[in-house]
């Protein structure tokens, strides 16, 4: 045999024998597959509660807690006493002892702090919220005769209450201003939104209005054109027999959409 036919010779055998322990190896691997890692799951309760518990962990308030989920992943149990329910987007707490509210509404600021907002910074929210005077978005209260129900959003900011930002009887304010209230005698204003409706030519005001005596005024809503010229006034006569704010609306047909500024004043002041 010559070299040649030698050399051939070999190349085969041995792409035969690669070839034979090629599927060797695939056969071996088809009869023993290698183990599948299990990867555990996180329910969406679990993540709910870690999320909620890392807000309360991250806070001023409640650095060295204990922070208990219980059976039914729903309650989640501070320091052995104080209960939140975690429900879709909303962390919910009910209030038996009028002496709890502060500390629930921490739990509330802790809530606020890791959305970006400062420690504090939402506790006059809360507090007015519980009182009922005020609910302007983000953190709610249902009053009853013996409890409260307190809750707030679990996946966005509230809106925050501002004293800062409160208009006094009477002064002008623009149509277009945002996140305000209106202070004066024992009546707060909050959550006012003017707006046009072209569909109809009626211009409204809608907001809530409280007072903790529950008694009955009149207010007179004035209107104003862009040179702070009145435009018309409108009546609105208060009575209110809840636990908490009123809501309300009050609107005038005009055909064009000049309303401006607009004032609050108590009649016969």
């Amino acid at each position: 045999m010559n070299k040649k036919a030698y050399g051939i010779l070999s190349l085969v055998f041995f792409l035969f024998i690669f070839s034979m322990r090629v599927i060797s190896n695939s056969f071996a691997s088809m009869i023993n597959p290698k183990p599948k890692v299990e990867v555990e799951v996180e329910s969406l309760e679990d993540v709910r509660f870690r999320t909620f518990k890392k807000a309360i962990e991250d806070s001023t308030y409640f650095k060295d807690s204990q922070i208990v989920l219980d059976a039914s992943k729903i309650k989640v149990t501070i320091n052995g006493k104080y209960n939140v329910y975690i429900k879709n987007g909303l962390y919910s707490m009910r209030i038996d002892d009028p002496e709890d509210e502060t500390y629930y509404c921490q739990i509330v600021d802790s809530v606020e702090q890791s959305f970006g907002e400062k420690p504090g910074s939402s506790m006059s929210t809360c507090m007015e919220t519980l009182k009922g005077s005020i609910e302007i978005g983000g953190i709610s209260a249902e009053i009853f005769d013996s409890y409260k129900i307190l809750s707030v959003k679990s996946n966005e900011k509230a809106l925050l209450y501002d004293v800062l930002k409160s208009h006094v009887n009477g002064e002008l304010i623009s149509v277009d201003e945002i996140n305000y209230n209106i202070k004066f005698d024992d009546y707060l204003l909050t959550s006012l939104k003017p707006k046009y409706d072209d569909t109809k030519d009626i211009f409204n005001i809608c907001g809530h209005i409280y007072n903790k005596d529950k008694v009955g005024d009149e207010f007179i809503f004035s209107l104003y054109d862009e040179k702070r010229e009145m435009i018309d006034q409108v009546n609105y006569a208060y009575n209110n027999d809840t636990k908490k704010f009123l809501s309300f609306c009050v609107e005038k047909e005009i055909d064009a959409d000049i309303v401006r500024y607009y004032s609050i004043e108590k009649a016969g002041e």
